[in-house]
């Protein structure tokens, strides 16, 4: 990967308190097999085409199939926050049934749910994963995909979409099917989400009303030049981290990070000790590839949240070894 110089997270250094809510059971607040022939309210993600077919299905006789497919991003989208879901903050476990569609090569690609949310601190866009990243489908078989989604306040957009891998080249039709959203039912027994009212509607006032602690001040929770050592980054999958003299952006060290065998295997540190839940972080980086690497490659700073999410930081960003590149990005822990 290369060499990395002042890493540093910043943070707020006070935020509101939690508000402890009465659990509930889940109750349903989407759910559709396509027997009714429609494929509204599921829309197209690029120039694809979505029809419900007889052809297969998992239940019932129908299915929802999306052809015409030239990347791996083009597919079935869902808007959570318009009608008729109109979600409200809270968390959701989101399923749906997939498969290949029939004539597919005989092989299996990766498929995961992923939800388009803005803003993201500063406004851009964020790209979640929900639930196991890239889950092994082929023709074979129905393969259930999903997880849990926790949708926070202040969202202006939530789209929700099956992402899937290339497949020998090519980016196939697939099915899905029986996709179904779980919500909590609000907690002091009113309408679910998805009616257009939420927990406290009714009386004017919503839970924790009464003002907010002002923001404090910026401060630094994690800082180094790797002056002194690692300072708790570590090589993740078969990456090797270490300190060198050779280059450094600033002072006389950087870290090294060699031995790298997949897109993944890089410098990483836990973040748990760190952050708390509902805050939002800033965190940067210099970088840049080992004096007399040619070429360039793309890099970006990644969270991996358990269970099996992968938040994306910062769009990714074009480094050689001419120069050192600033990367810098905003994380909200969920």
């Amino acid at each position: 990967m290369g060499v990395a110089a002042a890493a540093l997270i910043v943070a707020p250094a006070a935020g509101a308190a939690p508000v402890a809510v009465a659990a509930a059971d889940p109750v349903t607040v989407f759910e559709t097999s396509f027997e009714d022939g429609e494929t509204a309210p599921f829309g197209a993600r690029g120039p694809v085409t979505l029809d419900v077919t007889t052809d297969d299905a998992r239940t019932g006789t129908r299915s929802l199939r999306v052809s015409d497919r030239a990347d791996g991003w083009q597919s079935v989208s869902l808007d959570l926050l318009a009608a008729p879901l109109s979600l409200e903050p809270g968390e959701y476990d989101i399923s749906a049934w997939v498969k290949l569609d029939t004539g597919t090569p005989e092989d299996s690609t990766g498929f995961n749910f992923t939800v388009q949310q803005a803003p993201y601190a500063t406004g851009e866009e964020q790209y979640l994963t929900v639930g196991q990243y890239q889950k092994p489908v082929s023709g074979d078989e129905w393969v259930e995909i999903g997880g849990t989604y926790v949708l926070t306040e202040g969202r202006t957009e939530a789209q929700l979409y099956v992402d899937v891998v290339s497949l020998a080249g090519a980016h196939p039709s697939f099915l899905i099917d029986d996709i179904r959203i779980l919500g909590d039912a609000p907690a002091d027994g009113g309408e679910t989400p998805g009616d257009g009212e939420g927990p406290g509607d009714g009386d004017g006032e919503t839970p924790g009303d009464g003002e907010s602690p002002a923001p404090g001040p910026i401060v630094t929770i994690h800082e180094t030049g790797f002056e002194t050592g690692t300072d708790g980054w570590f090589g993740r999958g078969d990456a090797q981290v270490s300190v060198t003299d050779t280059e450094a952006y600033e002072g006389a060290q950087s870290l090294s990070v060699t031995g790298r065998t997949a897109n993944w295997h890089g410098p990483a540190m836990n973040l748990f000790p760190l952050v708390n839940r509902g805050d939002t972080y800033e965190i940067s980086a210099w970088v840049k590839l080992p004096e007399g690497t040619e070429g360039s490659t793309d890099i970006k700073f990644t969270v991996a949240q358990q269970p099996e999410a992968y938040v994306q930081v910062n769009e990714q960003v074009a480094v050689t070894a001419d120069s050192w590149v600033f990367l810098s990005g905003t994380y909200e822990v969920p």
